[in-house]
């Protein structure tokens, strides 16, 4: 996530179990699409409450409404 990588550049990568586990949050089920949607809803609030992250609701559901615009049209 790009959130990650730029509150987290030390990572040597960026996949969810390796978020997870620098934020020690449980990933227990992965590619679960449920454990996996809570996990990066964790993240997000772990870094948000940190002050790493700065995206706010709005910004977040704009970009949702524009993935979904441009997938429409490919």
């Amino acid at each position: 996530c790009i959130t990650a990588r730029r509150a987290l550049p030390e990572l040597q990568n960026h996949k969810l179990p390796t978020v997870c586990h620098k934020l020690k949050i449980a990933l227990l089920n992965h590619h679960n699409a449920n454990e996996d949607a809570l996990a990066c809803a964790m993240i997000a609030h772990k870094l948000r409450h940190a002050g790493l992250a700065s995206m706010t609701w709005q910004q977040a559901k704009s970009y949702s409404l524009y993935q979904k615009e441009f997938f429409k049209k490919a």
